[in-house]
């Protein structure tokens, strides 16, 4: 995740940096990158594609909502979060739709609030998703999900190159991968099916030779009618 700070004052990014930085470690992310800019010429210049951006508003070349008009044309999935002292300005930031407007002096818990609300988006908008396991958040893409397998109370997530114990019940995990490539063939699975390779009455096999997924006996006719109907629109 690339994330933009963009103020001609170093004290306010230095503190926002500080604050970014203890939010993603205390959650144990780890594949954060911040770039600090002090003019909207360096950030628009930038070869780099942000996730989130914070910008200031007073700038001296060109000020904050018209940066984020170009960053809005730019990237359209970009999170805009503006930081300015000026409450006159907040009209000008929903028209294009800013995801924040934060004040100055920076409230910590309003900026980790909306950082909370921010990465959720993030999360839609990319197909991934985020989950703890054992106070660790594993951030996954959910084209690399091949089932989720319940177990007990836990739900084994297998993917190409591991499998992850989650302690998110079969309730949470249906309401994530609603998606139309996913498909529940029996109560204790969820598959993908763009990694099934054939199936009969009884099972699913996939693309993980290890892997054979049963399917209930009243859901066969409703699974073969859903597979086939998506391997048609997916050509």
């Amino acid at each position: 995740m690339n994330i933009f700070l963009c103020d001609d004052d170093c004290l306010v990014t230095k503190q926002l940096s500080e604050y970014l930085n203890e939010y993603f470690s205390d959650r144990k992310m780890d594949t954060i990158k911040i770039f600090t800019f002090n003019t909207a010429f360096s950030l628009l210049s930038s070869s780099v594609i942000p996730d989130i951006v914070f910008l200031d508003i007073e700038m001296p070349e060109i000020n904050g909502i018209e940066i984020a008009k170009k960053l809005c044309s730019l990237y359209p999935d970009c999170i805009i979060m503006i930081v300015t002292s000026y409450s006159e300005y907040l009209d000008a930031a929903m028209d294009i739709h800013v995801f924040r407007y934060l004040d100055k002096p920076i409230n910590k818990k309003r900026l980790y609030s909306g950082l909370d609300y921010a990465i959720k988006r993030l999360t839609d908008i990319s197909g991934k998703i985020t989950f703890e396991i054992h106070s660790k958040f594993i951030t996954l893409s959910k084209k690399d999900i091949i089932c989720a397998e319940a177990q007990l109370r836990n739900v084994n997530i297998y993917t190409p190159t591991e499998m992850y114990t989650s302690k998110k019940n079969m309730i949470f995990w249906k309401e994530q991968l609603k998606n139309p490539c996913f498909f529940q063939p029996h109560r204790s699975y969820i598959v993908n099916m763009n990694h099934i390779i054939s199936f009969d009455k009884t099972t699913l096999y996939t693309d993980n030779t290890a892997l054979a997924i049963p399917i209930s006996r009243n859901t066969y006719q409703s699974f073969k009618t859903t597979y086939l109907l998506f391997m048609e629109n997916t050509r």
